[in-house]
């Protein structure tokens, strides 16, 4: 997390102590406390709704929103949106809360009991976070793309099981598996029959399967290798296909026990340079948007 990041949460703790506010870190925020690698989106605060007009005085100018109900994106929150040096602070009630949920297919209460929050070193300081297993339930319910990703790390992501995922999702997203192959400065590609472009090794989840299968079958299929040492990367979301699905991948940085051979299905592999795939050599633009975005993790 960033120095921003530190500054902007060590800013709003202080300001809810001061006021002897109870409160926790909640979100993606929390995920983050409990080892996802996620892009953080903002600082998520959790508060009782009667407690957070305290600490107005306090950060009036930084104020970006409310504090009022706020209804958006499958949330029904009383909420306070602060901006301190660039960094967004999402402050929201925790009395009144509701969330759509992609599980059950309704609105639900949003059950939070401050008291047991747990107690977490978050940049030097000990402050309250929302319990692991809580958290968990949570983006259960809530199955957003980036639910998706913190629920990789929170639940060890090569033993994640899909089969909830598959279920509730299904008609939104295609599931599927990648691999990072690098090796000298290339990048492993592969090029379906059929297709025109290159892309990252790797194929469709299978319902029934754990990713880590998934992964280890499609790289058996396409380039006749398999990898014992798998490191979860990232995600990558596709375009919107002919039957109205995006394809949601899981990533993997892998490293290959022997040389790459096509499979069956397979028309070419070739190892190209990040700097020919960031040209747009490998006819893939939404492959190029993807390494842009990670090229300085690849080695």
């Amino acid at each position: 997390m960033t120095r921003k990041t530190k500054e902007a949460f060590k800013w709003i703790v202080r300001i809810l102590k001061k006021h002897k506010v109870p409160f926790q870190i909640a979100g993606g925020f929390a995920a983050r406390v409990y080892g996802s690698e996620r892009k953080l989106n903002d600082i998520d605060i959790e508060t009782p709704d009667d407690r957070i007009k305290e600490i107005v005085p306090d950060v009036k100018k930084y104020i970006i929103f409310g504090p009022k109900r706020c209804v958006e994106e499958g949330f029904n929150v009383f909420s306070l949106i602060l901006e301190y040096k660039g960094e967004i602070i999402d402050v929201t009630g925790c009395n009144t809360g509701k969330f759509f949920s992609s599980k059950h297919k309704k609105w639900m209460k949003d059950e939070v009991d401050l008291s047991k929050a747990v107690k977490k070193k978050v940049f030097g300081l000990m402050a309250p976070v929302v319990p692991k297993k809580a958290l968990i339930r949570y983006k259960k319910e809530l199955m957003r793309e980036v639910d998706i990703v913190d629920l990789m790390a929170l639940e060890k992501s090569e033993k994640f099981d899909l089969k909830q995922i598959i279920s509730n999702r299904s008609s939104k997203f295609r599931l599927k598996v990648a691999a990072v192959i690098v090796n000298n400065g290339k990048i492993l590609l592969v090029r379906n029959k059929g297709d025109a472009g290159f892309t990252l090794p790797g194929g469709g989840v299978k319902k029934g399967e754990t990713i880590e299968y998934a992964l280890a079958r499609e790289l058996k299929e396409e380039i006749s290798s398999e990898s014992p040492n798998i490191k979860f990367f990232g995600t990558y979301l596709g375009s919107v296909q002919n039957d109205g699905r995006r394809n949601f991948a899981f990533v993997f940085k892998i490293k290959l026990r022997c040389k790459p051979k096509k499979g069956k299905d397979v028309a070419e592999i070739k190892w190209f340079s990040i700097k020919e795939v960031l040209a747009g050599n490998t006819e893939n633009k939404g492959l190029a948007k993807f390494i842009r975005k990670v090229k300085t993790r690849l080695y």
